[in-house]
């Protein structure tokens, strides 16, 4: 049944097939009973499928056995040339996957953790009924991550038409397994993967994966219900691994769906946040940064957020150096604190913190940097002084300073576009240009709205390179977008205006 039947020449002409491949493993056990004086013939029974043996040194060398198959089968004896992949790959009819099927059931070797009790080889759909699954049997963890990224439990799990007929087809196995693709989770999926998450014996490893593969699925927030509890727990996990794993996975199952952003809110998740937020791990920070923008685009949600999730916001700004490094972590940290600004009450706590993040923020914009940190605190900037109850330490005027570096990026980016377009007649900025171009239109266009940031940054000579620019960026993309268009004519037209003295601020409509 393997994809590649030469394989076997490999292995040399004297290896022997047997028609039973599970004859092997009792045959194993059948020499090891021998060796440790066991009694033959009633307990060990050479090819049978039921292992009666009481003996718990009996039933673990069959548990050893069943672990040293998988070791050789997935990797240990042809290294990438033989894996379980390539066991599932050809299955020319039914009566080879129920074979295959078994010898899967046996490596993957769930048994009752009390050895005194037997081993029987169930297929895994029999088993998911028993709510203590995993918490009184054990299992072969690599094997059971392995089947899981190869999506062989799932389609286990979800089996639920008949048999194909007799036939071989090259990846017959989803054939005859049904109509399951695997991209989508089955109840009875989501409950299995939801007790692998919680249960002790589970490797960090294996939970990661489980992570990853939940991270994938489109459908998984539909059994966010069955998956919350599993996943939070695995969230405040001691490993940072399996925490950036969990985080990613909410992420994911969060990002448009507002029932799962409230449930998590209603099951505390805050307190994890802020301990993930100052983790020493960049990545588990940066992550859950991403969370907690997600979560904070719900007005309910948002609502709820503390006053220490605020404090420890602007801490980790405070304490956070402006390395390349780091910029990525920073960019995330921004977007966050921009969108905390849609609450006043949490605006104000942020404009009143003594650690002064407007000024911060201002700090990291630099000339000739346009890349996604630029864009972020540029957002951030914008939704600190685009208000009318403004404070003196968010005001437009306060953050006018950096309309010179804006212009500058605008001008880099303008010619970064020029040098790779060549002979097209519109440039066009790619994805992330495009997203800090638009921030700096909509930064420029909220601080136009003040008449002295008119007067001082466009209202003399010098406002020609301003104008010049702006120009350049309405025969690019930028000028195209929704979002910007009539707001990039409408700043033209305006610092036209102040070069003539007449000195008008843009109105907060515009």
């Amino acid at each position: 049944t393997l994809s590649s039947p030469s394989l076997l020449k490999v292995l040399g002409e004297e290896t022997k097939t047997e028609k039973d491949p599970m004859v092997f493993p009792y045959r194993m056990v059948e020499l090891g009973c021998k060796g440790y004086g066991l009694p033959e013939g009633e307990d060990v029974l050479p090819g049978g499928r039921l292992f009666k043996c009481d003996d718990p040194t009996a039933n673990a060398f069959l548990a050893r056995v069943a672990r040293y198959l998988a070791y050789s089968l997935d990797g240990g004896i042809l290294g990438p040339r033989l894996g379980l992949k390539d066991l599932m790959e050809w299955i020319p009819t039914p009566r080879s996957r129920e074979k295959i099927d078994e010898v899967v059931s046996f490596l993957l070797h769930i048994r009752p953790k009390d050895l005194a009790k037997p081993f029987l080889n169930k297929q895994i759909r029999l088993l998911l009924p028993d709510p203590n699954l995993f918490y009184q049997n054990t299992f072969n963890d690599k094997v059971m991550q392995s089947l899981i990224e190869l999506e062989w439990i799932e389609k286990a799990i979800t089996i639920d038409e008949p048999e194909g007929e007799e036939g071989g087809t090259a990846g017959g196995g989803d054939a005859q397994r049904g109509k399951h693709s695997g991209r989508n989770l089955s109840v009875g999926y989501a409950k299995f993967l939801s007790r692998l998450l919680v249960a002790v014996d589970a490797s960090i490893n294996l939970k990661a994966s489980i992570c990853r593969k939940l991270s994938e699925t489109p459908n998984a927030p539909d059994h966010f219900g069955e998956l919350c509890p599993a996943l939070l727990k695995s969230q405040s996990h001691s490993s940072v691994y399996l925490r950036v794993n969990a985080t990613f996975a909410l992420i994911n199952m969060c990002a448009d769906h507002d029932f799962v952003k409230n449930k998590l809110m209603s099951e505390g998740i805050l307190a994890t946040i802020i301990r993930n937020m100052t983790s020493s791990d960049d990545d588990l920070t940066r992550y859950t940064l991403v969370l907690l923008t997600h979560l904070s685009k719900n007005v309910a949600t948002l609502s709820k957020m503390k006053g220490q999730v605020t404090n420890d916001l602007l801490m980790l700004l405070e304490k956070t150096p402006a390395l390349e490094s780091k910029y990525l972590l920073l960019a995330e940290l921004a977007s966050v604190i921009g969108q905390f600004c849609n609450s006043d009450e949490l605006w104000k706590d942020m404009v009143q913190h003594p650690t002064a993040p407007v000024e911060k923020l201002k700090a990291f914009h630099t000339p000739g940097d346009y890349g996604k940190l630029s864009s972020k605190v540029m957002y951030a900037l914008r939704m600190f002084c685009d208000r009318h109850d403004t404070e003196p330490q968010a005001s437009k005027e306060y953050v006018a300073p950096i309309i010179p570096n804006i212009i500058k990026n605008l001008e880099a980016m303008r010619r970064l576009a020029e040098e790779k377009a060549k002979d097209k007649e519109v440039l066009v900025f790619d994805n992330d240009t495009l997203d800090n171009a638009a921030n700096c239109i909509l930064l420029l266009s909220t601080l136009c709205k003040s008449a002295k940031v008119m007067s001082d940054y466009f209202g003399s000579p010098k406002a020609h390179e301003a104008l010049d620019v702006l120009n350049q960026m309405q025969q690019t993309n930028l000028g195209k977008l929704d979002s910007t268009r009539d707001r990039l004519s409408n700043l033209i037209k305006h610092i036209q205006d102040a070069q003539a003295f007449r000195l008008p601020a843009i109105s907060a409509s515009a």
